[in-house]
């Protein structure tokens, strides 16, 4: 957890040699993942690339979940405030 909200990116990297398709969601606490919380749904991503989402404002008790269908590595970085 953080203080009162976070400001970030999440960082997707395909570290596989095949293609990916990745989803990246942002939900409240509590909430049941919809439609609506999905940033990325289904972005192909190729082999050895990276995509970035920047700007997230979340609130503390927020959610960030992410999918890929090949290994994949996701990173969330930003600041507490």
């Amino acid at each position: 957890t953080c203080g009162d909200n976070f400001m970030g990116n999440v960082i997707a990297t395909n570290v596989s040699a095949s293609t990916a398709k990745i989803r990246i969601a942002m939900r409240p606490l509590g909430a049941a993942l919809a439609t609506a919380h999905f940033l990325i749904y289904d972005y192909i991503l190729p082999a050895g690339q990276s995509y970035t989402v920047n700007g997230l404002a979340l609130n503390n008790t927020d959610r960030v979940e992410v999918y890929c269908d090949v290994a994949c590595s996701f990173n969330l970085f930003g600041v507490s405030r």
